[in-house]
């Protein structure tokens, strides 16, 4: 018994870990292409710099992290707790920079791989 629940836990916990997710829109062109399918880890640290999906407003969002707490944006300091995210097609991207603001760091999802 013991070593199916152990079995059963192997099988199931990348489904939990990692999620596919579907790249909508050209926020994040060139690097991501509308279409495109990629992999977010779900609760994987991040730093500046990376590209990470939160849920955000009822959407999933892709975004690159481009300051923390404490660090200064266009827009002011980010408060701790919260994330200034951009899409790095600036021209189409509604992110932090555009409107949205600062996100709170609970709204994190995963890493995008």
């Amino acid at each position: 018994m013991r070593a199916e629940l152990i079995a059963a836990a192997v099988i199931a916990l990348p489904a939990v870990l990692i999620k596919p997710i579907e790249v909508a829109g050209e926020s994040m062109m060139p690097t991501l292409r509308d279409g495109q399918i990629k992999l977010c880890i779900r609760k994987m640290p991040f730093r500046r710099g990376d590209i990470i999906c939160v849920r955000f407003m009822g959407r999933l969002l892709i975004k690159r992290v481009t300051a923390v707490g404490g660090d200064m944006t266009p827009i002011g300091e980010v408060p701790k707790g919260m994330l200034y995210l951009t899409g790095d097609n600036r021209e189409v991207s509604i992110d932090s920079s555009s409107g949205l603001g600062f996100i709170p760091r609970k709204c994190y999802v995963g890493k995008v791989i």
